[in-house]
C-alpha cells in the first residue's frame, strides 16, 4: 500500500468492487436501517471467462431482482455498454527436422508470424473502419484485436512442427459477430494465398471460450437517472456515463428483463501485477450504493 493506492493482482478488478457491494448494504444494517426491498449481493466466479457459469448461473438459477449493479473498478463512471467480444485460435503445422538439419524441416512459427503480422495490421484497420464516438470517448479506440499468446515447438534444437496463437477481438454493436469473423478468416486467407506450404496445409481458425454480444444500456431510463441524482449529491460532481472496453456480466440483465449498469471504484494496470485501487474512490463506491440503496428501497 502506497500513496492512497492499494497494490496487487485483483486488488482494482474485483475486490474492490466486492467489498463496496458488501460494506454499503452492511453499514445500512449496524445503522438500523432495514431496506424494505429485497438486496441480493453476488459474488461469482468466471466473469474473466465469459460468465455463464457465474452471474448467468445464478440468474437461471432464479437470483432475480428489479435492477443489477456491478461495481467494476470504471473510475466512479456510470458504464452503459460494451462491445461484442469473442476468443479465437489459429493452429499452423510445420515438418519437423534436426536443428543440424533445418533446411530440411518447415518452421510453423515462420509461418505463424506471417498471420500474426497480418492480425496486426487488420486490428489497424479494424480501428480505422468501425468508429463509434460513444466507445472511443472512454478509452480511445472503438474496437481491438489482442493477440494474448503464441506458442510454439518442443525445443531449441528441433525445428518447429506446430504453432498457435489465441486472440481476443472486439466488435461494435453496428457490427454483426460473422462480418467480424469473416475479416479474422479472410485475413488469414491473404497469407495463405502467398505461401505454398500453407496452400497444403491449411491453418486452422478455432473461435472458442467468451462469446459476449455487445450490450448498450439506455441511460435515459428511471433507473439509471435516479442513480445519476443520488451519485452526485454523494460525490459532488455528476458521474460521467461511458462506455467500457471489455465486456461485462451487465449484458446479462436485459435477458431477463433487468435493467443494468456498472459504476465502480477508481483503478488501473489492470489484469497485471502492479496493479491497483484508489482507496478513497472504494470508500467514494461504497457511500454511493449505501445511498442508493437507501434510496431505492426506500428506507
Amino acid at each position: 500500500m502506497e500513496g492512497g493506492r492499494l497494490y496487487g493482482r485483483g486488488a482494482a478488478d474485483m475486490k474492490s468492487g466486492l467489498l463496496a457491494n458488501f460494506f454499503a448494504l452492511k453499514t445500512l444494517l449496524i445503522l438500523g436501517l432495514k431496506p424494505k426491498g429485497t438486496v441480493l449481493l453476488q459474488s461469482v466466479i468466471e466473469e474473466e471467462a465469459g460468465g455463464s457459469g457465474g452471474t448467468l448461473a445464478c440468474l437461471h438459477a432464479g437470483y432475480k431482482a428489479d435492477a443489477m449493479i456491478i461495481p467494476e473498478p470504471f473510475d466512479l463512471r456510470i458504464i452503459t455498454a460494451h462491445p461484442g467480444i469473442r476468443y479465437f485460435r489459429v493452429k499452423v503445422i510445420g515438418k519437423t527436422a534436426h536443428a543440424g538439419q533445418s533446411h530440411l524441416g518447415v518452421n510453423a512459427i515462420g509461418k505463424l508470424a506471417r498471420i500474426y503480422d497480418r492480425l496486426m495490421e487488420l486490428d489497424l484497420e479494424r480501428a480505422k473502419r468501425h468508429r463509434n464516438p460513444f466507445f472511443e470517448a472512454s478509452s480511445g479506440r472503438s474496437c481491438n484485436l489482442n493477440i494474448g499468446t503464441f506458442k510454439a515447438g518442443d525445443w531449441v534444437s528441433t525445428v518447429a512442427g506446430a504453432a498457435q496463437l489465441e486472440a481476443r477481438i472486439s466488435y461494435l454493436p453496428e457490427e454483426t459477430e460473422e462480418s467480424m469473423r469473416r475479416e479474422v478468416e479472410e485475413a488469414v486467407s491473404e497469407v495463405v494465398a502467398k505461401d505454398p506450404w500453407l496452400k497444403d496445409h491449411p491453418p486452422a481458425i478455432e473461435w472458442f471460450g467468451w462469446d459476449a454480444k455487445p450490450w448498450i444500456q439506455d441511460p435515459e431510463i428511471p433507473l439509471i437517472r435516479r442513480f445519476e441524482k443520488v451519485a452526485s449529491e454523494v460525490l459532488t460532481f455528476t458521474p460521467e456515463i461511458a462506455a467500457s472496453h471489455a465486456g461485462l456480466d451487465t449484458r446479462f440483465g436485459p435477458y431477463f428483463a433487468m435493467p443494468s449498469f456498472t459504476f465502480g471504484p477508481r483503478g488501473g494496470l489492470l489484469h497485471t501485477s502492479n496493479e491497483y485501487v484508489d482507496l478513497d474512490s472504494v470508500l467514494q463506491t461504497t457511500k454511493v450504493l449505501a445511498a442508493f440503496i437507501a434510496d431505492w428501497c426506500e428506507i
